[in-house]
This record gives structure tokens, sequence and C-alpha cells, in this order.
């Protein structure tokens, strides 16, 4: 059979099964081919899949991965900048109450008024919170009548060993379906959670059911987008793999590196054709005066007599080298690490940090110039948003509950016949860093004068609260004028207006001209 005869055949087969997988209607997704790992089946629930000894694994392996990996640390607290930082602005309208709600928020998140124990204060509450169901999956908060909060790691709220005691109150025809520690009521409804405490041998023992209503479940739900699921996971499970060849990789390789630097004396000696007549001129019988030839004499072989002269410790510190005539020395090294495991290196890092949809500019800001850094910022703020919406609804939840008790303690007096629904406040995110401030802010110009933006949008894409700066401007304009006539000086003239016979600027101008002398 010839070359073309057989590619003919060939290609008539595969037309044929491609024609009768046509004919079927079937996706080739399911075909099981042989060439790569056969089609799944299992369709269960995520919390089915990665059942409670997994679960533990993986928060285990996501832990141990923080605990010593920089790289795998640096991705969480760059995640935790961008989507953790909030400021509270009261929007009722009234002045008055506005400082007095900005005042009481501020003190309910002192350390010693939000966390029970203490040790946190809102700001860093929030993001410990935000690390845990990143790391974790999930992390609860338990309300406390005092109006502080209890963080409860994730792996704590499971099923005891040896059971729910009988006397803990958790009822079984009360809450019949038990997922994870989490009694979920038939439309998937959280209704009560089981908190175990951790016990020295490393397992777990109850401690108490808390009902739904007084605890607030964080989870991390982006990873699968699952809708029966009731747990979190954390969204760096297919990273896990990656970071840990990364770290046991660099460690290997700066093993091969230090073998390298201390190994690495190596002689070169031009003794071969003396040593050869050296045994010649031996073969005749021994030395006239009679002396016996020994180790270190004057009949030892020329290595033998250089055996001390080469005979140096590079590790002691600079020494020096007096060679034999045509004798070389140099020291045996190699590439190390390779040029490939650090590209390698470098490729898995950019996959891994994707599990936070980080880009790798934020890792390297060396490999992307003004324009690349700007697209990933507006397409990482894109990823951000969603990630922020599910910690300032936790937060507002938080502010409703601490202000219903701040009213029925009388801290907090509401004027006239307004209720909590018609007090209205917002947690603004601190905004995304400028890349060039001046390039930014000629765009936002430009955007604003185009009507396509407003000055509000620009100020919170900053992390700032433009009613705040109006108000603080206008304060700070009434005291320069105040301060102007108590010293008897003439009144500062508009903003952007010229002198006397000179045509005013425009805005956009005075933008240019700075630009140009800077």
């Amino acid at each position: 059979m010839t070359l073309a005869t057989y590619i003919t055949n060939v290609g008539r087969a595969l037309a044929g099964r491609h024609g009768r997988r046509l004919a079927r209607g079937t996706y080739d997704a399911v075909e099981d081919r042989g060439r790569r790992r056969p089609s799944r089946n299992d369709t269960r629930s995520e919390d089915a899949i990665l059942n409670a000894a997994r679960r533990k694994r993986l928060v285990g392996t996501a832990r141990d991965v923080i605990r010593n990996y920089c790289t795998a640390a640096w991705m969480v607290r760059c995640h935790l900048d961008y989507v953790t930082s909030f400021a509270f602005q009261a929007r009722t309208g009234i002045d008055e109450l506005d400082n007095t709600l900005e005042s009481l928020i501020w003190q309910a998140g002192l350390r010693k008024n939000f966390d029970v124990g203490g040790r946190f204060s809102r700001a860093k509450g929030l993001r410990i919170s935000e690390a845990r169901r990143v790391l974790d999956g999930d992390v609860f908060w338990g309300k406390i009548s005092s109006g502080r909060v209890q963080l409860i790691e994730g792996d704590r709220v499971r099923l005891p060993q040896g059971g729910i005691p009988a006397d803990s109150g958790w009822a079984k025809e009360d809450f019949p379906e038990i997922n994870h520690g989490i009694s979920v009521s038939p439309g998937g409804r959280m209704q009560a959670v089981c908190v175990c405490r951790r016990t020295a041998d490393g397992g777990y023992e109850f401690e108490r059911v808390i009902p739904a209503r007084n605890v607030w479940h964080h989870a991390f739900w982006d990873t699968t987008y699952r809708v029966d699921q009731v747990r979190g996971i954390t969204p760096l499970a297919p990273a896990l793999n990656a970071l840990q060849d990364i770290y046991e990789g660099g460690d290997l390789a700066m093993a091969k590196a230090k073998v390298a630097q201390m190994f690495g004396l190596v002689f070169f000696r031009k003794a071969m054709e003396e040593q050869e007549g050296w045994a010649a001129s031996r073969a005749g019988g021994g030395d006239d005066d009679g002396e016996t030839a020994g180790e270190g004499g004057a009949d030892a072989t020329p290595a033998a007599q250089d055996a001390d002269l080469y005979d140096v410790d590079p590790g002691s510190g600079p020494f020096k080298l007096e060679l034999r005539d045509g004798d070389d020395a140099k020291f045996l090294s190699t590439n190390t690490p390779e040029t490939e495991l650090l590209n390698w290196m470098q490729f898995s890092t950019d996959l891994a940090i994707k599990s936070l949809d980080l880009p790798y500019s934020f890792y390297d800001t060396s490999k992307a110039n003004y324009y690349g850094r700007k697209a990933d910022i507006q397409q990482y703020e894109t990823s951000a948003r969603s990630k922020r919406e599910d910690n300032i609804q936790l937060l507002d939840e938080w502010t409703a509950w601490r202000l219903r008790l701040m009213i029925l303690d009388g801290s907090l007096v509401l004027p006239g016949a307004m209720t909590l629904d018609e007090v209205e406040w917002e947690w603004v995110a601190a905004g995304m860093p400028w890349v060039d401030k001046l390039r930014d802010m000629k765009a936002d110009q430009l955007a604003i004068e185009s009507n396509l933006d407003n000055v509000p949008r620009v100020a919170r894409r900053s992390g700032q609260d433009a009613y705040e700066i109006a108000r603080e401007q206008m304060d700070f304009d009434k005291w320069i004028i105040a301060e102007r006539v108590n010293r008897g000086l003439p009144p500062l003239a508009a903003k952007g207006a010229a002198p006397a016979g000179q045509p005013a600027q425009s805005t956009d101008e005075q933008i240019t001209k700075g630009d140009d002398n800077a």
C-alpha cells in the first residue's frame, strides 16, 4: 500500500466517523475516544463532593500554603487590600444626624466594642473575615447581646465526634436536614448552626447551637457557582497544587545552587608526560642513594608532590594558588536555577494568581506599561465589584443591627417620627490607585464635561466622598474669607479668574499648562 492510498483510507474513515457522529446528534465532549480523561458523570452537590474529611484536608492545605509561601500570602493580602476597605457615610440629609450616626458607628467599630475578645476593630475584623472565607470557604459572625461580634472559623461549624448531645436543644424533628453542621430548611435557608470547639488531638467536640437569627454566614460562592451549595469553597482550590509545586521547586532549585557553590574547585594538571617519564625511570630500579620512595618523598609522583600545594578551602576566606607551569584551576558551576525553571515558575505563578482574578502586572509591574496596567486595573475593578458587594451587604446588616441596639438603649434618638428604615447610609469602598494621576484626572475631567460621568462617581472610584470634600471645602473657604478680613487683607480672586486686563484660562488650559511645565 502506498502512502497516498493510506492517507486516503484514513481520511475516509475519519469522514465516515464524523458523519455518523453528526447523524447521531451528539456532543464531542461526552464521547470517550481514549485521547483524554473520560467524561464525568458526577452531578452531586458540592457539599457531597467535598465531604467533611476532604473539606478538612482542603482547608488545612490552604492554610499551610499561606503559612509558608510568601507569594501565596501576598495574593491574599492584595485581594484584601481591594475588597475590604470601606468608610461609613450617613446619607439622611440632616447634618447633625449624619454626624451623630458616623460618630456612633465609628465608636461601635473600635476593637473594644466590636470584637467579643477585644482584639479586632471593625476594619480589621472584616479583613480577617474575608481572609477566612478566601482560605477556608466561609466564616460565621455570631451576634452577642452586648453588641459585639464573635468571629467563628468555618472548620468549627460541623457535626462533632459522637454526634450532637441529646440535651443540646437541637431536636432532630425541628432540624431534619443537617449539611456540614448547618441545618437548612427544605428551601435551603439556614435555620441553625452547630459550633464545635477544637480538641487537643485535632478533633472537635460540641460547643453550642446558634439560631440563624443570631449569626451571619460570610461564605465564598464564586468558586463553583452552584445553587444548592450550603457551605462556601475556597477560590484557591484550583491553584493549591500549583502553589505547592512552585514552593517546592524553588526549594529544590536553591538546594541545587548551594551544592554547586560548595563543591566546585577543579584543578587541570599538565603532568601526564612528566608522570610517564618518571614511571619509565623507575622501571630500572631504585635511587642511587638507596632511599626508599615513600609518600611525600623525593620519589613521589608529581601529583602526590602537589597534593599539599593544592589543598585549599574556598569557604575559609580569600586564598592564593601558586600553580605549576601549565596547570589551571577553576570553579565548577552550572546555570542554577535554569532559565526553563524560572520560566515555568513565572507561568505557574501567573496561573495561580488568576484564582483571585489578580493580573500579573500587580505581581510584577515591570511587565506592563501605563496602558497595560490601566487595562489590568479596569478589568480587575469589574471582578472586585461583586466581592465588595458581599462585604458591603454584611456591613449593612451589621450596621442595621447596631443602630437598632443603639435606639433600644437610648444612645441614638431619631428626630421626629423617623424610623430606622428611613435612615440611609452608604459604605464607600476604597478606590483603585492612580497609575498616572495627571492622565487619570484629565480623563475624568473630559468624561464629566461630556456628561458621561459625574463628580460623586469619580470621587467614589478613588475612595473619596464628594459630598464630604465639598463640605470641607466650603468650611475652609469660609474660614479663609473670615481670616483675611480679620487681618485686613484683600479678598481672593475667584478660582480660574485672571488678573485684571488678562483673559481667563479654562480649566483644560490650566491643566495643559501644568502638564507642559512638568
